[in-house]
């Protein structure tokens, strides 16, 4: 099966990933379906623990192969799952950091409220592509001037911003009025950034979960190729719908970014 770029294909996860070349793909961004039994279109998003895993580790091995050499891959998944998942990892990629989410969860009943996403960053070797992205400063909504005193140097601050770090506060969740007919939609500026800092225009970004396409949607507006999968057809045709839109440059507002 050929697969070209910036397309779009409602199959099995497996059975894309092994249609695509080894050493193929820049940037994987994907947020699985988590196993907390949200009603997808065709997905079992309720399986035994271990047999969820065992499903994760057999598309994790596949994303690993067809990275490139200098490609990365990003996974956002809760925090609890995120652990074995990034284990599994660990012995077959180079660890670059943890990023917090900050977006409330659903409610637990463990002894903290649950607030952040993690999202695993690892890269297949130590030669990697990235570029300097800035968080614009935190400004008085009356005067305009910084808030941060940045230890009496303010003058000496960067004008676009502080680099990001590895917990992001200033990008939230997906109101519920935009996310259509899918249960769990990722926000435009959420992935956005990710694909700002870890690709390149002309680069190819693939999304093997890419439910009703903002992955696709996000990189095809940044000028990247794109590569895309869902098991409904239903939610390739929502996000087939997505890229015929006309671009809307203020959809990115709210994050800025300094690209070097």
């Amino acid at each position: 099966m050929n697969i070209p770029p910036n397309s779009l294909y409602a199959m099995d996860v497996m059975e894309f990933l092994k249609a695509i070349p080894d050493g193929s793909v820049d940037l994987v961004f994907t947020d699985p379906p988590y196993n907390l039994n949200y009603g997808y279109d065709l997905h079992n998003d309720h399986m035994p623990e271990e047999e969820y895993l065992t499903w994760c580790y057999q598309w994790l091995v596949e994303l690993v192969r067809v990275l490139k050499p200098t490609g990365s891959l990003f996974l956002l998944h809760l925090p609890r799952l995120a652990i074995p998942l990034g284990a599994f990892l660990h012995s077959r990629m180079h660890f670059q950091h943890w990023i917090a989410w900050k977006a409330t969860s659903r409610s637990s009943n463990r002894p903290l409220m649950p607030e952040h996403y993690a999202l695993l960053y690892y890269t297949k070797s130590d030669q990697f592509t990235t570029n300097e992205v800035r968080s614009p400063h935190k400004r008085c909504r009356h005067c305009h001037k910084m808030i941060a005193d940045y230890g009496g140097k303010k003058d000496q601050a960067h004008p676009y911003g502080p680099k990001i770090g590895d917990v992001w506060t200033n990008i939230g969740r997906a109101k519920h009025g935009q996310r259509g007919d899918h249960p769990c939609k990722l926000p435009d500026k959420l992935v956005k950034r990710v694909l700002e800092f870890a690709s390149n225009p002309g680069d190819l970004v693939l999304d093997p979960f890419n439910g009703t396409g903002t992955t696709t949607f996000v990189a095809e507006r940044l000028g990247r190729n794109y590569l895309g999968c869902d098991l409904s057809q239903t939610y390739v045709d929502m996000a087939l719908k997505r890229h015929k839109m006309p671009f809307a440059q203020d959809m990115f507002n709210g994050v800025g970014s300094d690209l070097k």
